[in-house]
């Protein structure tokens, strides 16, 4: 938008791919801006012009589904099913390592002093994804056990284990994910620095108002507010995760004040987010290993109510 709006450059057709990216950009001349994921590259720049996009804590919810699905143009979604290959790829390494270095269990001597004496014998993981649903689920809810191995061949990981993971990043943002990688970035003294919020992304005022200081940090009297109007229109029209924080906020809202609410399609990162914010208010910790998470609110009260 910068160049084109501010510098004027002509593009082809709309920056914006099928997933609504703008990683279609096509200028006919060399663009003045230049974006990439430095903090990736750990390099430091010198006498540059920076704008710096800024990520708050109220951003992550937002900014981690949205990016799951069009980082790399991957398009994750329904990540805890085939999560291994999803998730094998230059962005996304490093989520997997975590959930196979912090979470995946391989040891099955916790099954034989748990086992009721008429419970079958296990010698593999497979075995026990075999065993009846009743053994199955007394492990699980009850033992909090639940052995899995996360391979190429066996490739889907428990909605749990996805779950706890982002709700941890949602507790602790200072601490991991993309804060925790903003702060390493690094500006010298010789750059001219700006900082643009995240959120002001999504609200069009908010934009509006931010490119005008984009603008007046280029030293740019004047631009094209209808064309900008337009590519952000766009833009937005593409954004299916823009509302989800006010979404999990009100259903938060609404368990506070002890209302009754069918959970049904919620995603993994809205359950962790709602999980991590309901932890947080009240000084408790859910259990890690469930099969489901909470179909409705009675459902959640009731363990609220256990803990």
């Amino acid at each position: 938008m910068c160049n084109t709006v501010l510098f004027g450059i002509d593009a082809k057709g709309s920056p914006f791919d099928a997933l609504g990216a703008s990683h279609n950009k096509q200028y006919k001349r060399q663009p003045n801006i230049i974006s990439d994921h430095f903090t990736e590259h750990h390099e430091v720049l010198f006498n540059s012009n920076i704008i710096s996009i800024q990520i708050s804590k109220n951003d992550l919810l937002p900014l981690s589904m949205i990016s799951l699905l069009r980082a790399g143009n991957h398009n994750i979604n329904n990540i805890d099913n085939n999560t291994y290959n999803k998730l094998d790829n230059n962005n996304y390494r490093h989520v997997l390592d975590t959930l196979i270095d912090s979470y995946t269990e391989t040891n099955l001597d916790t099954y034989k002093i748990i086992k009721d004496e008429h419970w079958p014998d296990i010698n593999t993981i497979t075995d026990f994804a075999n065993l009846p649903k009743n053994i199955k689920e007394e492990c699980i809810n009850i033992h909090q056990y639940y052995p899995f191995e996360l391979t190429a061949l066996t490739p889907d990981c428990p909605a749990f284990a996805i779950r706890d993971m982002f709700k941890q990043g949602f507790k602790n943002p200072d601490n991991t994910g993309f804060i925790s990688r903003q702060r390493e970035m690094l500006y010298d003294n010789s750059n001219n620095l700006l900082y643009f919020p995240y959120h002001a992304f999504y609200d069009e005022l908010e934009f509006i108002n931010e490119i005008v200081k984009v603008a007046n940090f280029f030293n740019i009297k004047s631009f094209n507010l209808t064309h900008l109007n337009k590519l952000h229109s766009e833009f937005t029209s593409n954004q299916p995760y823009k509302f989800v924080k006010f979404k999990c906020d009100n259903i938060l809202l609404r368990l506070y004040n002890s209302e009754t609410i069918n959970f049904t399609g919620l995603d993994i990162l809205e359950e962790s987010y709602i999980e991590a914010k309901l932890e947080e208010r009240f000084s408790i910790t859910f259990p890690l290993v469930r099969q489901h998470w909470f179909k409705d609110s009675d459902e959640l009260y009731k363990c609220l109510k256990s803990l």
